[in-house]
């Protein structure tokens, strides 16, 4: 009976702190220390649960837990000034990467290439580098030679007036420069047509389809649209000892399985 009517009394001590009784929930408090011993470890375990069993939930999951309005807006400045500062070291990367745009300075990286300051690739070749013209050689620049490139070799010929040669017609040549050293990087303006050149140092020039040294500009014959006119620059693997006046072919022959790369440039001209 006793047993029974502690519990009885305990739910009526509930309901009355529920309705709202203080005055009898104060006076059988006081009649009760046991009661308030209980009360105060139930209400200390319930919080740790509280506080404890979420985070413990997030670290196992490796969900983080969520955090308060007062928390966020403490720790969102300092978020986003990293997220600015991540994003702005991504985009200084990005910058700092090469964009492959090939570069005197840099041989050895990228694709070799070969240009002129007088004429775009395609484009038409001035009238001063023609026969119309003053017939001189076009000026040249070039980069990004492969390591290990020894030395440097050009062809320019025109694919669309063969030779007389029979039965398999070549390309008609307009020049053939050879043992040209690898620190150079340009052919000035009218190269002299003499078989040894001074500048660059050590370079040779062979014949071109008139029987001639050095270079002939273009010549199309009248009325048969447009000639391409394709330069092609060599890097050879090997520093190549050559007697000047070589042909195309002979050229080509001599270099055959010391090439590391090729690049071209192509003009256009017409009459």
């Amino acid at each position: 009976m006793g047993t029974v009517r502690q519990r009885a009394t305990i739910a009526d001590w509930v309901w009355d702190i529920g309705s709202g009784r203080r005055e009898k929930t104060s006076a059988f408090l006081l009649g009760h220390p046991e009661v308030v011993i209980l009360v105060v470890i139930l209400f200390f375990f319930s919080g740790a649960c509280t506080s404890n069993v979420p985070q413990e939930t997030a670290l196992e999951t490796g969900t983080p837990p969520l955090a308060s309005p007062e928390l966020a807006q403490t720790i969102s400045p300092e978020a986003n000034s990293r997220s600015v500062d991540a994003n702005s070291s991504m985009q200084a990367a990005r910058e700092s990467e090469p964009s492959g745009t090939p570069t005197e300075e840099n041989p050895g990286a990228g694709k070799m290439y070969i240009r002129s300051p007088a004429f775009e690739s395609g484009q038409p070749i001035p009238r001063q580098f023609t026969a119309d013209g003053q017939d001189i050689s076009p000026p040249l620049t070039w980069g990004n030679w492969p390591e290990g490139t020894q030395q440097l070799a050009l062809i320019c010929d025109d694919p669309d007036a063969p030779s007389p040669r029979r039965p398999a017609p070549e390309p008609w040549v307009h020049w053939v420069i050879y043992q040209i050293p690898p620190d150079c990087t340009r052919l000035s303006e009218a190269i002299p047509p003499q078989e040894r050149l001074n500048d660059p140092s050590g370079t040779a020039q062979g014949k071109n389809s008139w029987g001639t040294v050095g270079y002939r500009g273009p010549a199309p014959p009248r009325g048969s649209g447009p000639h391409r006119y394709i330069f092609t620059l060599y890097a050879l693997s090997q520093k190549l000892e050559l007697k000047p006046g070589l042909t195309k072919l002979e050229l080509l022959a001599a270099i055959r399985g010391h090439t590391l790369a090729t690049a071209q440039l192509i003009g256009t001209y017409e009459r």
